[in-house]
């Protein structure tokens, strides 16, 4: 009787521990990393015949429309539309420029948005977050592994994390909710 006893303690203090490591994670975030995600989004794109081809995220960097997402998904579309954190949906009007070596494209909707905040300094070791769409799931914490340039100014950087591919293309923000990147 005594070791059932030992054995419910034992069950319930490992519960208490994951439950408060889980709390204490989601408390650790700033509001500014939460804010981000009011400027991720959801994109879909679809095939000539109407038919859904791909679905990824993405972050708009200018109150005028102009976003970022990774470029696979557009490859074979005829048509991209991006969904915003109020549900509302805005069609792509055109492609400002694309990278497929590094899987980025940057690109024009319809309508006024909110924007998030950009930065190009990174550090080794630092502590960032793979933000969702605000009502799509919390911020993700992650590390930065390392930091290696491109094209002589650009920062390809590696991260330390346990997403997954679920939350590609959204964007990863420093402490201070500054966007660095995408997943």
């Amino acid at each position: 009787m005594k070791e059932i006893m030992n054995m419910r303690t034992g069950s319930f203090i490992l519960s208490l521990i994951l439950l408060l490591g889980v709390s204490l994670n989601v408390l650790a975030q700033s509001s500014a990393v939460k804010k981000v995600g009011d400027a991720a989004f959801t994109l879909t794109t679809f095939k000539a015949d109407g038919s859904i081809l791909a679905t990824s995220n993405g972050i708009c960097i200018s109150t005028d429309g102009v976003a970022v997402s990774p470029w696979k998904p557009f490859i074979g579309a005829d048509k991209a539309v991006i969904i915003d954190v109020k549900g509302q949906k805005h069609d792509v009007v055109c492609l400002l420029g694309a990278n497929e070596i590094y899987d980025i494209v940057k690109f024009c909707v319809s309508g006024k948005m909110n924007a998030a905040t950009l930065t190009n300094i990174v550090s080794t070791g630092e502590e960032t977050w793979i933000v969702p769409m605000a009502k799509s799931g919390t911020p993700e914490k992650s590390n930065v592994s390392s930091v290696e340039k491109f094209m002589d100014k650009y920062n390809y950087t590696i991260l330390s994390s346990s997403a997954t591919d679920k939350l590609n293309g959204a964007p990863v923000v420093n402490t201070k909710g500054q966007v660095i990147g995408l997943f």
